[in-house]
């Protein structure tokens, strides 16, 4: 499906220029600068506690549960702290980083596969210059897990729907979109569904709708034919998970909400101007929610 258009050594050399400079900007200086924003202390504070206790299975911050997201970037960022041996900001970034890598490569070969040589360089190309994308590679964010998940996901479902591979393409693409809803939820299957669903409404083909069906189901259907499983094994399960579900909601009702001001505590080691003024902004924010009728003044910057 590719074009037939001929690799030169100009396309070489300017597609090795291109990985440098990929490189460059996923990598380089990555540890370099402290946490730049509220959000990248939210997804490094939980990693750097789970490396220092050894307490893997839960993020918690600030001492206190912290089940506002899934935990698959905290996990892959404390195993990265875990190998460099520090919770720094090299560690914590650099999920973000390899996911950036693995979408760009991905994108590439998708784009010579259906289009040819040069129109996947210069797609690689516009993807590294895209200002968002270069910025979310080089933060401790779940924005770039997500993608590179959904992502490969899709693709390898696509691969499987088009014919060009077996089974264990679809399979792939299932693991992927689980990994997917560990890092962001249930959100994760609309980036991938809805894309194969579209596909499946305009192709009107078997093999597309197959590629939506529930591998779980299947999956109960297998083992209980084959007398692996019993019905009531799966009832058990599903009952076990509404528990648990339950559990977890009430658990999050009743938690204290963490004091967001710490983060400034915990995570800057000194306290600039600059950064005095945004701790004073997020204080009049959060006042905001409060009660009183004209919370939104001045606070003092909390602490």
């Amino acid at each position: 499906m590719g074009g037939t258009m001929p690799v030169t050594k100009t396309y070489r050399l300017l597609l090795l220029a291109t990985v440098a400079v990929g490189a460059l900007v996923f990598f380089w200086g990555l540890g370099s600068l402290p946490l730049l924003s509220y959000n990248e202390a939210r997804r490094a504070i939980p990693a750097s506690t789970m490396f220092v206790s050894g307490d893997w299975l839960l993020p918690r911050l600030n001492g206190d549960l912290y089940l506002a997201k899934p935990p698959l970037l905290y996990w892959l960022s404390a195993a990265s702290a875990h190998l460099f041996g520090a919770a720094n900001e090299w560690a914590v970034r650099l999920p973000s980083a390899l996911a950036a890598s693995v979408v760009a490569v991905l994108a590439y070969r998708y784009a010579l596969r259906q289009f040819g040589p040069w129109p996947a360089l210069f797609a690689v190309q516009i993807l590294i210059a895209n200002t968002s994308f270069a910025m979310d590679a080089r933060r401790a964010q779940i924005e770039m897990l997500l993608t590179a998940l959904c992502f490969s996901s899709l693709l390898a479902a696509l691969h499987y729907t088009r014919g060009d591979g077996d089974r264990r393409w679809l399979w792939l693409s299932y693991l992927l979109l689980g990994a997917a809803t560990l890092t962001k939820g249930p959100l994760a299957l609309l980036f991938v569904t809805l894309p194969l669903l579209a596909n499946a409404l305009y192709q009107r083909q078997p093999r597309l709708w197959l590629a939506l069906r529930d591998p779980i189901a299947r999956v109960e259907v297998y083992l209980t034919r084959n007398g692996l499983a019993s019905a009531e094994f799966f009832d058990g399960i599903r009952a076990e998970a509404d528990d648990l579900g339950r559990m977890l909601r009430d658990g999050c009702r009743a938690m204290p909400d963490p004091a967001p001001l710490s983060m400034f505590d915990h995570v800057y080691a000194e306290i600039t101007d600059e950064l005095a003024q945004e701790r004073d902004w997020f204080a009049d924010y959060l006042a905001s929610f409060e009660d009183a009728p004209h919370a939104g003044g001045t606070s003092g910057g909390g602490r």
